[in-house]
Order: structure tokens, then C-alpha cells, then sequence
């Protein structure tokens, strides 16, 4: 597969919530949506799953953890950050706490 083949999604998980963007082809993807989520625990994180969609299956590309502690609260649209993936969340106590 070429890299400008890719057709990727971001599902974007807190709690037993689970939102999702639109594909979008190429291999310099960019979501711009804007997602809602509430919560009381902010102890807790989101996960944020990278999928390329095929014709038959899609397949999971890389996973990452954000600890809400380091998500900035504000009124206004952020700079954006590119975000290391992992292959897998760890988990301790039936709980997720990261990626590896």
C-alpha cells in the first residue's frame, strides 16, 4: 500500500463512550472535530485509536493514552499537537494507565 493510499479514522474513547471522526485519505491526515465528552473524573483518561479502513476489514494502526490532567481547558481552539502512537494500552487493576 502506497502512503497516499491510507484512509484513516480516529476513534476517541472515555469511559464506556466512544466517538469517531471521518476518514480522511492520504498519509498527513488531519482531523478538525470537535468532540463533547462529561465527566466528574478527571483522574481518568481518553483513548485515542488509529485505524486505517479497508474494503473488507479495518485495521488498528496505533493506539494512545491522554490522562485528562494534560488536556488544557479553554474557550478557544488549541495549536494542535501531533501524538506518539503505541501498539497496545497497558493496564493495571483492570484499569487502562497507558500505552506501550
Amino acid at each position: 500500500m502506497y502512503l497516499d493510499e491510507f484512509n484513516t479514522y480516529v476513534t476517541v474513547k472515555l469511559q464506556n463512550v466512544k466517538s469517531t471522526t471521518v476518514a480522511v485519505k492520504g498519509n498527513v491526515p488531519c482531523w478538525e472535530q470537535e468532540f463533547i465528552f462529561e465527566t466528574n473524573r478527571l483522574d481518568e483518561g481518553m483513548v485515542l485509536e488509529l485505524w486505517s479502513k479497508g474494503v473488507l476489514w479495518d485495521k488498528l494502526i496505533g493506539v494512545h493514552y491522554l490522562p485528562l490532567t494534560n488536556i488544557k481547558y479553554s474557550a478557544e481552539p488549541g495549536e494542535g499537537k501531533w501524538l506518539q502512537m503505541d501498539n497496545e494500552l497497558e493496564t493495571r487493576n483492570g484499569q487502562t494507565v497507558g500505552t506501550r
